[in-house]
Formats: C-alpha cells, structure tokens, sequence
C-alpha cells in the first residue's frame, strides 16, 4: 500500500467550513457547562465540592474505581443481564465508541498534529483498516437503533415507556448513522479511489449516486454534511436536560458511590444514582 492512501479532510466543504464548524462547537460546550452548572445548583452541590469528593475517591480507590470501569462501563456487566435490551444497548454502546474514537482521530490529526508539522497517522494499511471498522461501527450502531425501535414500536413491553424525547433521540442517532453512509458514498461517486471497496458501505452507495451530475453531488454533499453537524451538535446540547445525561452521570455514579456496596445510595445533596435508575427502567433499555 502507499503513502497516497489517505483520509481526506472536509472534502468539497468550503475553506472557512472548519472556523465555522468550531464556532458552532464552542458555544454548544459553553451552553452544556452553563446546564451543568445550572443542574448541580439545583441539587445545591457546588463544582468545587463535586471536584473535591472526586479527587478523594481517586486518591483512596483508585483500584476500586478502574475494577467499577472495566465491570460496568467496558464491560458492560449490568446490561449483559438484560438478553435483548442489554444486546441492544451493547450494540449501540460499542459501536458509538469506536465511532467517536475514529472522529477523534481525526480531530488529533488535522487539528494538533497538523500544527506541529507531524505527518498524516490515519493514511496506508491503517487508513483501509480505519474505514472498514469505522463502516462496522455505523452498522453495528443502526442495527442498534433498529431494535430500539421495534421494542417501542412492536414489541412494547409493559414496563417501556416512550416519549417524544425517546423518539427524538434515536430518530437523531438513526439520521446521523444514515447521513454519514450517504455522505461517504457520495464522497466515492465524485472521486473514486481503487481503495473505495474498503469503505464498503459508501462504496455500495456511491453506485446509486454516479448518475447524477457533479454540481449537484457537490451541493448535496455540502446540505447533508452539515445537517449532520447540527444533528450531532442538538444532541450534545439537549445532553443535560434528557436521558442521555446518564452517558456522563453512570460513569460519575461509579466514582462516588460508596465503595463498600456499589448499590448504596448517596449520601450527598448530588444524586447521580438518580439517574442511572432511570436508564435502567426507562429510556435506551
């Protein structure tokens, strides 16, 4: 393989795309740490105190904490407990690992490498291998999000409860997976490579755009690229107000739960548990 097998960044999308696109990311983390605060006030637990009793536990349960990890986050241990819901939930939960990891990469590469004048990591052997995980990873996550929907849809057990936020929620996972499976084939109808067949998926796709003409593959790609970054974006904003807030508050959980029995409640004002017990009976089950 050569050195010419290599990612390329923000294709076709104009060059202030990546200030805007920044822009657009700075002020969502600014308004989730504004909600977080917000949220911790409301529970009358300060930043200071919640960073406190986190660098306590770290300090004296290090071990405990990195076993809590590998059982209940990599692991997934509770969820495995839970036949189809907690296959479903695995699916999803895998699969949006390995895809934020990919995006991180990219982030690395283009954003700091870059400026350090360090060479391109994701490019030969490693790039083909990237883009078949990565094409994994998306289907993985939509097969996920298919049987969360049959489950609400069909099936509805008696202890789901489904709402709008549900539907929000996994119709916007759903549309960010499609979306970046239309937006690699249409990446491929435009500019084929030899290598195309290893993003299989968009490689499939890219045969269903060719017939169209450049410019409006062109304009196409430049709409739905950035859908797709509002979409993502409206999620992590909506993060603290909905059910998705237990991706940052389980992980919490296990750090300041009592170490003597991992089930205990809190004793502090700052009830992560609350939230755990939530995603357990209700949302992504």
């Amino acid at each position: 393989m050569n050195s010419e097998i290599m990612r390329q960044y923000l294709p076709f999308m104009p060059d202030w795309t990546p200030y805007l696109m920044y822009g657009i990311l700075f002020l969502a983390v600014a308004v989730v740490c504004w909600m977080g605060k917000v949220k911790l006030n409301n529970y009358n637990f300060t930043l200071g105190e919640l960073l406190k009793e986190t660098r306590m536990a770290f300090k004296y349960h290090k071990k405990e904490i990195k076993e809590r990890f590998l059982s209940y986050i990599i692991a997934q241990k509770k969820v495995r407990r839970m036949k189809l819901s907690g296959f479903m939930h695995m699916c999803i939960f895998y699969s949006m690992i390995l895809l934020f990891l990919g995006t991180f990469l990219v982030f690395l590469e283009q954003d700091i490498l870059k400026n350090f004048g360090i060479e391109s990591l994701i490019k030969g052997k490693f790039y083909l291998i990237y883009e078949v995980v990565l094409d994994l990873s998306g289907l993985l996550l939509i097969f996920g999000l298919m049987i969360a929907l049959y489950r609400r849809l069909v099936a509805k057990p008696a202890y789901l409860r489904s709402n709008w936020e549900s539907y929000v929620i996994l119709g916007s996972f759903l549309y960010i997976a499609l979306t970046g499976f239309v937006l690699e084939g249409i990446r491929l109808a435009l500019q084929p490579v030899p290598w195309g067949i290893y993003s299989f998926v968009g490689f499939g796709l890219s045969h269903l755009f060719t017939p169209l003409s450049q410019y409006t593959l062109g304009m196409t790609y430049v709409s739905i690229w950035w859908s797709h970054l509002v979409a993502v974006m409206a999620l992590f904003v909506i993060l603290p107000l909905t059910v998705l807030k237990h991706i940052a508050l389980i992980p919490l959980n296990l750090v300041l739960l009592p170490f003597d029995q991992a089930k205990a409640k809190m004793t502090t004002p700052f009830k992560v548990t609350e939230m755990e017990e939530l995603a357990e009976d209700n949302e992504l089950k």
